[in-house]
C-alpha cells in the first residue's frame, strides 16, 4: 500500500446531490471524464451534477485527519515548584505538575495541583 492509500480514505462512489462531506475536507474527486484531482477542499467542488457534464463527480475519498500524539510528563515536590514558580514555594509544599506536549512540541500551559 502506497503513502497515498495511507492517507486517504476508501474510494466511495457518488451519483450527485449536496456536498456528502465537511466543506472543509481534503478530498480526491474522480470525474466521469476519467481525470481525478488531488487535495483540494471539498467545498471548492460541485457535487451536484446529472452526469452530462465531463467534470460530474462519480467517486471520491477523503484525507484521514491527522490524530496528534499527546504525551504528558508528570513532576511532583520541589521540582514542580520549581519549575512552575522558580523555587517561590516553601521547600515542604507538596505539589504537582502536568506538562504536555502535542505532535513533538511542549505547550506552553501547565497545570498545577497542590497535594
Amino acid at each position: 500500500m502506497s503513502e497515498y492509500e495511507d492517507e486517504y480514505g476508501p474510494v466511495i462512489p457518488w451519483s450527485g446531490g449536496e456536498c456528502p462531506v465537511d466543506p472543509e475536507d481534503i478530498v480526491t474527486v474522480f470525474f466521469n471524464n476519467n481525470e481525478v484531482s488531488k487535495g483540494l477542499t471539498a467545498g471548492g467542488w460541485c457535487w451536484i451534477g446529472d452526469g452530462t457534464h465531463p467534470y460530474h463527480i462519480i467517486a471520491y475519498r477523503v484525507k484521514k485527519k491527522k490524530v496528534p500524539k499527546v504525551e504528558t510528563m508528570v513532576l511532583y515536590g520541589e521540582l514542580a515548584a520549581f519549575y512552575y514558580f522558580c523555587d517561590r514555594i516553601a521547600p515542604n509544599d507538596t505539589h504537582k505538575i502536568t506538562l504536555t506536549k502535542i505532535d513533538g512540541e511542549w505547550q506552553t500551559e501547565a497545570k498545577l495541583e497542590k497535594l
